[in-house]
């Protein structure tokens, strides 16, 4: 592509502003230009167009084109960043002497005040320059240490303004904080920057000080910019530091701005001024956190008294009370603010330990003032949120200060002498009353508006930022509040709710201070203990619980929710207050059949999580839950009616055993004739709708079962009284129940005739196998608990008729073994051996053929993940079985031979766990089952360790090696003889595992593994091993990055340490012998 050629696709991409309309190119056009271009930066030719084109600037008019130069300096800033390998090296140092020309030539253009679009040229062309410093300046090439003194000096001799060169050194101080270099490297370019750091220091002070607006801007800008990078030293800050303090401090921005007759006067640039400012100073102020009393870095406590004395007058006040008149606050305030906040944080500690002190007392008046700033945070204002961490802040701060506590903490002060306990009791009641203030708008800030409101002015996405966003961090910041005044701040809200309730109120009035109220409270619950007995108990009564308003208006459903999140917020108090669980239900109740599906949701998560923790309070008003789900059967969703079951069915439980049998066949018996029905329908037609009411049935009993199960861990407090023999005595009632007995028949019966219809069905399939899991795998039999032993009879019928649905099978039957392993132990009868085994003759039958070629195995790893750890609980629970199956034995190790060629991490863990197993089997068996799994380690052992050692060569990915690690190290553990011989036959093959390692190499591995005695020791040496191998991460660094590797060859130290680094990284190996590792790998690059 020639110049000409080249201009003509640009001209495309950027036709002149007086191009008619029906001229203009079209976006089809402008597509195929762009495309041309960005091939033409990608080839070699790119350098000489780009040079042609910039050199063309004072020859021809197309040059003077902004847009054409731009491009120009985009392709040499791609071409040096990307290909600096494509440009001879003869041509480096002329290319340094044209990007300097250029872009002095830039700056001097954007000296006049009547050339146009220069400033993206002259930025770009910077972005030239700084790539070429990276590779210049650090070593190989190391040629250019005084780049940066020879870029400030050539531009300031050309440019008529600092504007220019501040623009350039903004530019380099971004790429330089974006660079890439490491090590070495980085250090170099780092020092050639502070070489000349004094002159970039000079230039931002001599422009700050200058009377020009424009050039103060830039100034700031570039300042920001070399304060936010890591490469300026501590003389910058040090000299900016005053300056930027006496900018804020005597802005005539905020002076005017509190006085509005002279603000219109103002020059627009000085908001611009001001915001740049703040904004910088902070930036150091917020990288200043940490360390002493005011903060460890550079904002030391010397330089934050005068920002804090100032911000403490009156300024700041009358800027807060000007935002809040006129409504809105301008971002040059909204900077100063953010500058205020970030310096109260950082100063935090002093502000805690002199709470009561003059200037503290008016920043935390300006911080209310911040945090409670009219208007619906995140929706029509963006200040408020910004204070709010700091009063979380604080509270620790002066809970680590022994300001606060709980009233009985009082005690503690007896011991202290009488001054100490004056001051703390008077900055506990400060703080109290500080946080009231605080706690009293917050309130108001989390409370909605009228609905009138909200259809008015919001938009869905506003009511769910308010909700779901803003109303969690005041919820963050009340429960701080909670902290400081505890019980106070619960019977302060506990009271105004009753107030509230007790107050008439008109039709047309929302509730919405009382919404606020209890939402507060549902956002302290974290904080309030158990125990509580004041307030609590007073909220959850009839009198306050029993009479929230009803109704199906937004705002009255809005209340609903609230109070139901609160009433499931506190299921560990209710734990402790039984009596008030039924007015709660009562509130549940109703909620349930509300149209909205909210609602719903939190009323059956209330519900579940209030049966499942009082489940012996309310076995005795078993009659209104069982109303409950007869009132809501097929009018809510599924997950919810399910979620009612379970509750009913854990309260259930709670019942004596001689009453438990009539409750449960009235819960259940429904559930079966639905599904019953659905499956003699569905087997006839298959139509989807019966599919989806089994599926629908089917989660209603895992539903049930889960509600029989007994109480989890935290509810077990409840059932404390019940001794061991007593869950015996009911488990056994349970079993000679005949009601439950046919029940459970009838169940058995069902299920086993939906497996068969789930055969090709996934979702069917699916359901079955979890309501299977979960009525044969619970630790304490459940009244429908069912025989494991029966169901697998069945399981093995669908893994040898359904293909689509293997892995769940196979997961199901593993399952069922480890089931049947603890209610019945290794010894069966013969006829329930005849059982798992004919389970696993043809499990092992269709797996073979299902996994029968590589290709399969890599592309079902599922199938094979699934299926081998079914041959793992087998083999735990009865490896006797396989005296009669060695066929199926053989071919188990055979698969998982195999699997050792799958990728995928879940099935490699399963693989190297049955690998092992057989191992293990040698030993820990009985003499016949030793025997047996020992003759079949000797038939495949040495395959077993060609593919493990492949693994560790990098056949597997390396999240493997700490498998292959361990399998290697137990056979070398258990079997030491034969896999020594094996390991060493293997090694003794030339260019195995890789041609990179020698043969000293491999014999110094083979001694050292074999000698490991820990498998800590074992892994260590088969990480450092794998490091040798080529098509490690290592080996890439060293082959394809020639430049970096021969600059470490000088500093065998640094290369070192950098590939200990990563090793560590990626091998996950200890520390000492990734060092080791690195050591060894200098020599040998």
């Amino acid at each position: 592509m020639d110049l000409n050629c080249f201009l003509e696709y640009l001209h495309v991409l950027y036709p002149p502003s007086s191009t008619p309309p029906h001229l203009f190119p079209t976006q089809e056009q402008q597509a195929r230009a762009q495309k041309a271009v960005y091939d033409l930066i990608a080839d070699h030719r790119a350098w000489l167009l780009a040079s042609q084109i910039l050199d063309s600037l004072d020859v021809h008019d197309w040059a003077k084109d902004s847009n054409v130069r731009f491009i120009a300096a985009q392709t040499l800033a791609v071409k040096i960043s990307r290909d600096w390998s494509s440009l001879p090296q003869s041509e480096h140092l002329s290319l340094k002497g044209k990007l300097l020309y250029w872009l002095q030539a830039s700056a001097n253009r954007l000296s006049s005040a009547s050339v146009s679009g220069e400033k993206i040229v002259l930025r770009k062309l910077a972005v030239a320059i700084s790539a070429l410093s990276f590779v210049l300046v650090p070593e190989p090439e190391k040629c250019w240490d005084n780049w940066l003194l020879e870029v400030i000096s050539g531009i300031s001799s050309m440019a008529t303004t600092p504007i220019p060169l501040l623009e350039v050194l903004t530019v380099i101080a971004e790429e330089a904080e974006r660079a890439s270099l490491v090590g070495a490297q980085r250090s170099q370019y780092h020092q050639s920057i502070q070489d000349s750091g004094g002159l970039v220091i000079r230039s931002l002070v001599d422009s700050l000080a200058s009377g020009c607006l424009s050039t103060k801007l830039a100034a700031i800008n570039c300042s920001q910019a070399w304060l936010c990078s890591s490469h300026l030293n501590v003389d910058g800050p040090l000299s900016l530091w005053p300056i930027l303090v006496d900018l804020l401090f005597n802005s005539p921005y905020l002076v005017s701005y509190i006085n509005p007759n002279s603000f219109h006067d103002l020059p627009s640039e000085q908001e611009e001024l001001v915001q740049k400012v703040a904004d910088c100073i902070e930036e150091l102020v917020s990288g200043s956190n940490g360390g002493a009393s005011m903060g460890g870095g550079f904002v030391s406590k010397t330089r934050a008294e005068p920002l804090l004395d100032w911000f403490g007058g009156d300024l700041l006040g009358s800027l807060i009370q000007q935002s809040i008149t006129s409504g809105e606050m301008p971002d040059a305030i909204l900077s100063v603010i953010k500058l205020f906040v970030s310096l109260t944080e950082h100063s935090i500690s002093f502000l805690a330990a002199n709470l009561n002190a003059p200037r503290s007392l008016r920043l935390l008046n300006y911080l209310l003032q911040l945090s409670t700033f009219p208007g619906f945070s995140g929706i029509d204002e963006n200040v408020s949120s910004l204070a709010l961490p700091i009063w979380t802040l604080l509270q620790e701060e002066l809970n680590d200060l022994g300001y606060l506590g709980n009233p009985q903490d009082e005690l503690n002060l007896i011991s202290q002498p009488s001054t100490v306990q004056g001051v703390s009791t008077e900055l506990r009641s400060f703080s109290s009353g500080l946080f009231r203030t605080v706690f009293q708008g917050i309130k108001k800030k989390c409370t909605w508006p009228t609905h009138k409101y909200i259809v008015s002015n919001w938009t869905k996405d506003m009511i769910n930022t308010f909700k779901n966003h803003t109303r969690i961090d005041l919820g963050e910041c009340l429960l701080s509040c909670y902290y400081v005044y505890r019980d106070e701040m619960l019977a302060d809200l506990v009271n105004e709710v009753k107030a509230l309730l007790a107050k008439g109120q008109a039709p047309e009035d929302c509730y919405e201070d009382l919404e606020a109220c209890l939402f507060c409270i549902r956002a302290i619950q974290d904080g309030i203990q158990p125990l509580e007995t004041t307030s609590l108990p007073i909220l959850f009564s009839p009198e306050i619980l029993g009479k929230i308003p009803q109704g199906q208006t937004p705002p009255l459903e809005r209340l609903k929710g609230t109070s139901l999140s609160l009433v499931g917020a506190f299921a560990e108090w209710f734990k402790f207050h039984p009596d008030h669980l039924l007015c709660s239900l009562d509130l549940i109740a109703p909620s349930l059949n509300s149209h909205d599906p909210e609602l719903v949701s939190l009323a059956a998560n209330a519900l579940k999580i209030l049966c499942d923790t009082g489940r012996k309070t309310l076995v005795n008003h078993i009659a209104p839950l069982a109303e409950l789900i007869r009132s809501t059967e097929g009018k809510i969703m599924p997950d919810e009616y399910n979620k009612v079951l379970q509750a009913v069915a854990s309260v259930l439980q709670a019942l004596p055993s001689q009453q438990l049998a009539r409750p449960i066949l009235s819960l259940i018996r429904p559930v079966l004739t639905r599904l019953s029905q659905a499956l003699q329908f569905y087997s006839q037609t298959r139509d989807p709708e019966d599919r989806v009411v089994i599926v629908n049935q089917l989660q209603q009993l895992k539903a049930c079962n889960k509600g029989l199960s007994e109480p989890d861990e935290d509810v077990i407090l409840l059932d404390a009284d019940d001794s061991p023999g007593e869950e015996k005595r009911k488990r056994d009632e349970l079993s000679r129940s005949e009601l439950l007995c046919e029940l459970r028949s009838d169940l058995s019966r069902l299920v086993c005739y939906t497996l068969e219809l789930s055969i090709g069905d996934t979702d069917i399939a699916i359901a079955a196998a979890e309501l299977l899991r979960s009525c044969t795998s619970n630790m304490l039999p459940t009244a429908i608990s069912l025989d494991p032993l029966l169901i697998l009879t069945n399981c093995t019928h669908n893994i040898a008729h359904d293909r689509i649905n293997l892995a769940i099978w196979f997961s199901l039957c593993t399952s069922l073994i480890t089931a049947t392993r603890r209610f019945q132990g290794r010894h069966l009868p013969p006829d329930q051996y005849d059982v798992i085994a004919g389970c696993v003759k043809e499990s092992v039958k269709v797996a073979s053929t299902a996994l029968n070629t590589d290709t399969a195995m890599r592309q079902e790893p599922e199938l094979a993940q699934t299926f081998l750890r079914f041959c793992i609980s087998i083999i735990e629970a009865y490896g006797e079985l396989f005296q009669v199956l060695r066929a199926e034995l053989e071919m188990i190790l055979s698969i998982a031979i195999a699997g050792l060629q799958i990728e995928e991490r879940i099935t490699l863990h399963s693989v190297f766990d049955i690998l092992r197993l057989y191992v293990q089997q040698t030993q820990n068996s009985s003499s016949a089952q030793a025997e047996l799994f020992l003759y079949l380690i000797s038939t495949y052992g040495a395959e077993i360790l060609n593919q493990i050692m492949l693994g560790i060569g990098g056949k597997l990915p390396r999240s493997s090696l700490p498998g292959l690690s361990e399998t290697l190290h137990c056979f070398l553990i258990k079997i030491p003889g034969p896999s020594r011989g094996w390991l060493s036959k293997l090694l003794e093959t030339p260019h195995y595992p890789s041609s990179k390692i020698t043969l000293e190499r491999k014999a110094r591995f083979l001694k050292s593994i074999c000698a490991a005695r820990t498998l800590k020791k074992a892994k260590d040496i088969c990480a450092e091993f794998a490091i040798f191998i080529p098509c490690r991460l290592i080996y890439t660094l060293s082959s394809r990055l020639p430049l970096f590797k021969s600059y470490f060859r000088d500093d065998a130290v640094e290369w070192s340490g950098l590939l200990s680094s990563f090793v560590m990284i990626i091998y996950g190996t200890s520390a000492q012998a990734c060092a080791r590792c690195a050591r060894l790998l200098t020599k040998e690059t």
